[in-house]
């Protein structure tokens, strides 16, 4: 299972997306680190709005298949539904192991 915790200001919607290329440059929601022409997206997480951190987990079961092994994904967050201005998330790159 493949979990991704996701930081941002109390009762925030934020929308992942994935590519398997990595992206540069901006826009205005920010810097984008994901190629967006060919990006996914994958979940909708909302943090909770009381608690004591700003945190929510997106857990996603990864099959056991030897082809995916090397897979290499960079995934980012919209922060849209906000009180503040929408916004880009950091992005994580990784690989499935």
């Amino acid at each position: 299972t493949w979990q991704l915790r996701v930081a941002a200001p109390r009762g925030d919607v934020v929308f992942l997306a994935a590519s398997f290329q990595p992206g540069s440059g901006t826009n205005q929601y920010g810097t984008f680190g994901i190629d967006l022409g060919n990006a996914i997206t994958f979940a909708v997480v909302t943090i909770p709005a009381t608690g004591h951190d700003p945190l929510a987990t997106f857990s996603l079961p990864v099959p056991n298949v030897p082809h995916l092994v090397g897979l290499s994904l960079w995934v980012q967050g919209l922060d849209w539904f906000t009180s503040m201005s929408p916004r880009y998330t950091q992005t994580v790159a990784t690989w499935v192991r």
